[in-house]
């Protein structure tokens, strides 16, 4: 065979080699991308997912303060007045006292629903322009001026404080006596004889 003859044929053979090598390269390739792709080679590929910093694990429910959210945290709670203390329940009026200072300064208590002005059946004071006022509804009341209730028109003038704390400035008939009742018995005196009665709740 001469030289010719065999340069032709390496020639005619180099194609199908240059074939079968494209064709290992190719499939080693995808040996190795399958390889390194599950797990195997220098470095292990990671499925974990990546850590989240703050969050709870799975399942875990995060309770948050209201008004909180991940991004936004809680805000800073103000401090909070305590509640005022309920006021204490007034007396039952069958309980309450009626204290009368005299101008001497003695002080004598009578039950506050047995008081009463002139005989009166409704334990009030009418003042001029014809307002009734109930003891019920008295913090008490102050003689301002009295005239002496020997005179059948003797009047005096009064000023009586509300359970609300207004006030109220009237003249009142004092020719008829105040009086009530105590564990001793009756108290009877006149508005020119005393200087106030407040009621002791």
């Amino acid at each position: 065979m001469s030289d010719t003859e065999k340069t032709g044929s390496w020639w005619q053979t180099l194609p199908g080699v240059l074939t079968a090598l494209a064709a290992v390269i190719t499939a080693v390739s995808g040996l190795v991308a399958l390889f390194v792709q599950h797990g195997g080679g220098g470095e292990k590929a990671s499925s974990a997912a990546p850590a989240t910093v703050g969050m709870a694990s799975p399942g875990a429910r995060q309770v948050m303060p209201s008004g909180a959210s991940p991004v936004n945290p809680a805000p800073t709670a103000s401090p909070i007045a305590p509640a005022p203390a309920p006021k204490p329940a007034a007396q039952p009026w069958s309980q309450v006292q009626a204290a009368v200072v005299g101008k001497d300064g003695r002080t004598t208590r009578v039950r506050a629903e047995t008081l009463s002005n002139c005989i009166s059946v409704n334990h009030e004071l009418t003042v001029d322009g014809g307002q009734s006022i109930s003891f019920e509804h008295m913090a008490g009341f102050e003689v301002l001026r009295a005239e002496r209730h020997t005179s059948s028109t003797a009047k005096a003038q009064i000023k009586v404080t509300l359970l609300n704390g207004d006030s109220i400035t009237g003249m009142v008939e004092a020719n008829c006596d105040l009086f009530g009742e105590n564990e001793v018995g009756r108290f009877s005196t006149f508005f020119d004889q005393i200087r106030s009665v407040h009621f002791e709740y």
